[in-house]
């Protein structure tokens, strides 16, 4: 009998599997989200982030009526393939499943239907004083028919009836905005006094008996702690027509609770929580979904153009907004708290000096639009730009691979200046830790020069501001591991057949002089490395190959380039582009693939460009799944191997459903653009 791949050794390897065909099924696939009027709008403006999902329904249904991939992957078909494999190897623990879900008046169908509404959720941080951490609360809402409403209540009930553990659950009713609210506050436990095992400033100043003093008293405390109650969670939820709403108040008053069982005084735990700041958050949050909110959280982050424009599609899987500053700020807000007030005046200095203290708004989504899945991101860093943030200013290329790069790799690059990053990090240590720190970090820089003749900041803008990586189709290897052998007591040399993809990293130099001294140097060194790495002079280059545990790697220097590749042939093959390049038709500039990408994004020259072959990948990524299992598997699972392999969409059928995917990264006045789109075929 095959055993449930979810209880054995098997259970990674067939894990990943399933994995891979519930999502291209659509059982895992996100529910989506963007309509007008949703509850997203009446999030109070102290949200620090949100997540909306509601149109999954209407996603899915437009994947599956016009796309190959609705059609071949995440049909209902495919989707029941893998529900029926899941039964037939889990049949114990599926029929308790679906025992427990009629308990409650559900099916599996019920569920998944439910799941498919639409909803969303945002991350508050009501402000609660000077010096005290904001009240966290989550507020939530879907909107459902109110028959689901109508189940969904009656197995609250249902539960609330069977909980054996009904002390730790406090229930009230009452009204909030004029709308029914039950609250559940469900006990949290904890030692009712906190230890902190950490080491005075003074302490290697005091005696050995003091030490030893020290430490005794800390493990009394520990062992005479008690576990009791310290805090609650507060669930607030309601209904109205077609929408629940809820709140959860996280628990965070450990320490003032533990306070009053130190003083031995009566908890009122309404108060001792503060339960009325979270039930205030979602009063207003209430009355906002039935009047709107002039103040929101959404009206701050659509007030940003580039913003708005990152959520704008009509079939959105989901979307995320984010406020930055309101972020970095709670953080600082815990950090005086934990740390003190000199720790976090140290905190909001660090983000002034690396220029994020101009960090704003941020929004993303993932979207169906013109034979293509989109992701769209931009997040608000208004120019003038400062610290870190500033090193993304300055250098940009046209979104376009070298004429080298050959038809079918996949390409990567970055405009990036890393001299920038090391005046940046020099200042700030000069700033945080000062000129002693500074001098520390020049003096790593003179051993830096003292060994390959040039300084850290020369070695840096000696490579440039075009850092690319070129991926060629994926091979598979025998690699050698080192395993200990517990029968012999001894390490053992173990093969490992994999399936990797060869990359190469490339620099069009700056200073290629600078890099032949840091090439001399690393063939000093070679000869101390032994048989496995080899000098090397090849095509007009110069550098080091090695095989280490039958894992091929280069480094090449010439042409004014320099290469680094891990993997079978990359190297050789880079080298030959570089000295030869592809004729215009057999280069990626010059393919299909690359114009289909265009007319997907619209190239802009930008700080990121990426293009690959998405149906390349995916099938990769099925091969090293496949392969895992098929390693990991014991004997008696290889029926269990076989099925799921049946059930993981195909090659052909990835081939089909997927094509080009590109993405590219802009800087603008207002901020950080991310645009990246992958083709999906219309249905046949």
């Amino acid at each position: 009998m095959i055993r449930n791949p979810l209880r054995t050794s098997f259970r990674r390897a067939s894990a990943g599997a399933l994995a891979f065909s519930l999502t291209a099924s659509g059982f895992l696939s996100t529910p989506a989200l963007a309509e007008p009027g949703s509850g997203w709008e009446a999030l109070p403006a102290e949200t620090v982030f949100a997540v909306r999902m509601p149109q999954t329904q209407a996603f899915l249904e437009h994947l599956r009526a016009n796309t190959v991939a609705g059609q071949r992957i995440f049909s209902e078909e495919k989707f029941d393939q893998v529900m029926q494999l899941i039964e037939e190897n889990n049949q114990e623990d599926w029929n308790e499943m679906v025992e427990e879900l009629e308990e409650f008046g559900f099916t599996l169908d019920d569920l998944l239907a439910i799941a498919q509404n639409s909803w969303g959720m945002g991350f508050v941080a009501n402000p609660r004083g000077e010096g005290e951490l904001p009240r966290m609360v989550l507020l939530g809402w879907a909107d459902m028919e109110e028959a689901d409403i109508d189940r969904i209540y009656a197995a609250i009930d249902k539960a609330e009836e069977e909980n054996e553990d009904a002390d730790d659950t406090r229930r009230l009713d009452y009204e909030l905005a004029g709308m029914p609210v039950r609250q559940y506050s469900s006990s949290e436990e904890g030692m009712d006094i906190e230890v902190t095992w950490d080491t005075p400033d003074d302490f290697y100043e005091w005696t050995d008996e003091q030490q030893e003093a020290h430490w005794d008293k800390l493990q009394k405390m520990e062992d005479e702690a008690q576990y009791v109650k310290i805090d609650e969670t507060h669930l607030l939820m309601t209904r109205a027509p077609g929408r629940m709403a809820m709140a959860i108040g996280f628990p965070q008053s450990g320490d003032a609770v533990r306070e009053l069982i130190a003083a031995d005084s009566d908890i009122d735990w309404d108060e001792a929580t503060d339960v009325a700041s979270v039930q205030e958050v979602f009063a207003n949050f209430l009355g906002s979904l039935e009047g709107g909110n002039d103040n929101s959280f959404a009206a701050n982050i659509l007030s940003v153009p580039e913003a708005a424009a990152a959520v704008d599609g009509e079939n959105s899987l989901v979307e995320f907004y984010a406020d930055g500053q309101k972020l970095l700020d709670l953080i600082g807000v815990a950090i005086a708290i934990d740390e003190g007030e000199e720790s976090a005046e140290e905190y909001t200095k660090l983000m002034e000096v690396l220029g994020f203290d101009s960090l704003g708004v941020m929004a993303g989504s993932t979207f169906l639009a013109d034979g293509a899945l989109r992701w769209d991101f931009f997040a608000a860093m208004p120019s003038p730009r400062r610290g870190l943030l500033s090193t993304l200013d300055g250098q940009t290329l046209p979104a376009e691979p070298p004429a080298w790069v050959p038809a079918g790799a996949s390409y990567f690059h970055l405009a990036y200046d890393l001299g920038k990053l090391y005046d940046v990090i020099l200042d700030t240590v000069q700033q945080m830790a000062g000129p002693e720190a500074a001098q520390q970090v020049m003096m790593g820089n003179m051993i830096v020069q003292s060994q390959i003749q040039t300084d850290i900041p020369s070695l840096l803008r000696s490579f440039g501001t075009r850092h690319s990586i070129v991926a060629t189709e994926s091979q598979e290897i025998t690699i050698e591991t080192e395993e200990y052998d517990f029968e012999t007591e001894s390490f053992k040399t173990v093969e490992t057949t994999m399936t990797m993809q060869p990359v190469a990293f490339v620099w069009d130099l700056a200073d290629a002089d600078v890099w032949t001294n840091v090439m001399n140097a690393a063939k000093r060194f070679a000869p101390s490395m032994g048989d496995e790495v080899q000098l090397v002079d090849e095509q007009g280059f110069t550098g080091l190959r090695s095989e280490t545990t039958g894992l091929p790697m280069g480094f090449m220097l010439g042409q004014n380039n320099l290469v680094l590749g891990v993997g079978p042939d990359v190297v050789t093959r880079v080298l030959t582009s570089i000295n030869n390049p592809p004729a215009v038709e057999d280069s990626l500039l010059g393919s299909a693939m690359y114009r289909e990408g265009d007319a997907l994004l619209n190239y802009q020259e930008g700080i990121i460009f990426a293009i690959q072959d998405w149906r390349t990948d995916m099938v990769n990524a099925k091969k090293q799944i496949v392969q895992a299992m098929e390693e990991q598997a014991e004997e008696e699972d290889q029926a269990l191997v076989e099925q799921i392999k049946a059930v993981i969409p195909s090659d052909e059928d990835i081939r089909a459903s997927f094509g080009v995917a590109v993405g590219q990264v802009i800087m603008t006045d207002s901020g950080l653009s991310y645009e990246a789109a992958s083709a999906m075929p219309a249905a046949e």
